[in-house]
């Protein structure tokens, strides 16, 4: 279960129904944490999910994906394209 710690940065994908309480998509798939480059000062944000290998039935192996070190201007970007894309 993805866990939040106090002042922490995240984003959410968030599901639910009126009057019921959200839930974070698909646990760790939904959580995004955002880290912060001491040095440079940079935000990237890492997938909770993007360490756990995933079947891929082309390779016939197990590989990792989603999100990782993607700076946060760039993951913005993503899913603004993503949610204002007409549907096909």
């Amino acid at each position: 279960m993805a866990r939040q710690s106090p002042g922490e940065e995240v984003y959410l994908f968030l599901m639910g129904k009126p009057g019921k309480q959200f839930n974070i998509v698909g646990w760790s798939q939904g959580t995004f944490r955002i880290r912060r480059d001491t040095r440079t000062g940079v935000e990237t944000v890492t997938q909770d999910s993007a360490e756990i290998p995933v079947y891929d039935p082309e390779s016939q192996g197990f590989k990792r994906t989603g999100f990782k070190n993607v700076r946060v201007d760039a993951f913005v970007e993503k899913i603004h394209r993503e949610v204002m894309r007409p549907p096909s």
